[in-house]
C-alpha cells in the first residue's frame, strides 16, 4: 500500500505449526504437500505483514509471538466486550459447566472431558460452537470419550446472542481449556455475565483472568483442572465473590469503549510513523 496502514494481527499464520494441529504427525504424501503449502503461506503472510505501517496485537503474549514471527515489534491494543449485551440476568443457575469455542483439537475439549471425569460427581458439560474442523469426526470422538469416561455432554451450534448470554448466566462456571489462545473473548464474555472462569495458565488468558479473584488458573493437568472446577462449584462464598469481581474487572478494563480509544491512539501513531518515514 502507498497509504498509511494499520494491521491488527490476531496471530501469525505460523500458528498452524503448533503441535496440537497434528497435520504433520503422519509422514505421507498428503501431509508433505500440506507442509509445503503452509510454508509458502507463512512466507507470504510474513512478507505482507512487514509492509504495514504499524501492527497491533491483542495481548502481550501475541505481541511477543508477532515479534518472533515477523521481526517487528507491534503495539498492544486489547479488545473488549459489549457489557450491555453480556450482563448478569439474575436467573436460576444449573449445576453445569459451559465451554464455548470451535470444535477442534486446539480448543482442548478432550482435555476438559478428561478433567471433569476426575470429579466425585461430574457435572454435565455444554459445548457451544460456531465452527468445527471435521465436525463429523471430532465431535464423534468427543462423544465417544465422554461416554467412555462417564461424562454427560451436549452440543449446540450457532446459537443466537441472547441464547449465548443466557448460557453464560445459567452455567455455574465457564471453562477455557484452549491451547495457546492469543487472547480469548470467552473468559471476558463470561465474566461480564458474572460467571467465573476456570482456565489453563498459558498464553492470553493470563491477561484476562486474575487467578483467585475472577477465576482460577491451573497447570495443563486434568487432575488440577478438575480440582479447580470442583472447588468453585462447591464453595459458594468464593464463587459469589468471583462472580462479582469478574463483572467489575470487565467494566473497568475490558469494554469496547476502552478498546476503541486505544485503537484511535494507534491509528494516530501509524499516521505519525508514515509521515516521519516520508520526510
Amino acid at each position: 500500500l502507498r497509504i498509511p496502514s494499520l494491521y491488527y494481527c490476531h496471530e501469525p499464520v505460523a500458528k498452524i505449526l503448533e503441535p496440537h494441529y497434528r497435520f504433520h504427525e503422519k509422514r505421507n504424501l498428503l501431509n508433505q504437500l500440506k507442509s509445503t503449502f503452509f510454508s509458502w503461506s507463512i512466507s507470504i503472510d510474513r512478507a505482507n505483514a512487514r509492509q504495514a505501517t504499524l501492527i497491533c496485537a491483542n495481548s502481550l503474549y501475541s505481541r511477543e509471538n508477532i515479534y518472533r514471527n515477523y521481526g517487528i515489534y507491534p503495539r498492544l491494543n486489547y479488545l473488549g466486550v459489549d457489557t450491555d449485551l453480556f450482563r448478569p440476568l439474575n436467573v436460576q443457575r444449573e449445576r453445569s459447566i459451559l465451554c464455548v469455542g470451535a470444535l477442534n483439537s486446539a480448543k482442548g475439549q478432550d482435555f476438559l472431558i478428561q478433567s471433569v471425569r476426575t470429579l466425585s460427581q461430574p457435572p454435565p458439560i455444554r459445548f457451544i460452537y460456531n465452527f468445527a474442523y471435521g465436525v463429523d469426526t471430532y465431535q464423534k470422538d468427543l462423544i465417544k470419550l465422554a461416554h467412555k469416561l462417564g461424562v454427560s455432554v451436549s452440543f449446540d451450534n450457532l446459537v443466537t446472542d441472547d441464547a449465548l448470554v443466557n448460557a453464560y448466566n445459567t452455567a455455574t462456571l465457564t471453562v477455557f481449556p484452549s491451547l495457546l489462545e492469543p487472547l480469548g473473548l470467552v473468559p471476558l464474555e463470561s465474566m461480564a455475565c458474572g460467571t467465573p472462569v476456570v482456565g489453563v495458565a498459558e498464553a492470553g488468558i493470563r491477561e484476562t483472568v486474575i487467578n483467585d479473584e475472577t477465576g482460577l488458573l491451573t497447570e495443563r493437568d486434568p487432575i488440577e483442572f478438575g480440582k479447580a472446577i470442583e472447588y468453585l462449584m462447591n464453595d459458594k462464598a468464593v464463587w459469589s465473590r468471583m462472580c462479582a469481581s469478574g463483572r467489575q474487572k470487565v467494566l473497568k478494563s475490558w469494554t469496547w469503549e476502552k478498546a476503541t480509544q486505544q485503537l484511535e491512539l494507534n491509528i494516530q501513531k501509524a499516521l505519525e510513523i508514515y509521515v516521519n518515514a516520508s520526510e
